[in-house]
């Protein structure tokens, strides 16, 4: 898939969906998925590039054991293929 900004909104609302929190903090950390007192959160480093955190997301997409049964059918049309696949530059 090709690197976009639309893309990227597209991984973020599969995370919203699939009820995490997606946060954009600076620092010297790479990001990832944990929880904080219960809630699901992912902390995504504010300053990479589009493309390193669209990678960074689609690495905690594709780890996390998700329940699919709550997104639409075209989140899972979505959700399916990017497991199987990596963005273009």
């Amino acid at each position: 898939m090709k690197v976009s900004r639309s893309l990227f909104q597209k991984i973020e609302s599969l995370l919203h969906t699939a009820g995490f929190k997606v946060r954009y903090e600076k620092g010297t950390f790479k990001g990832g998925a944990c929880l904080i007192q219960d809630e699901k959160v992912v902390v995504i480093n504010k300053f990479y590039s589009l493309e390193g955190q669209i990678n960074t997301l689609l690495d905690i997409l594709k780890s996390l054991d998700t329940d699919e049964s709550s997104f639409s059918p075209e989140q899972m049309t979505l959700f399916r293929k990017l497991k199987t696949s990596t963005p273009e530059s």
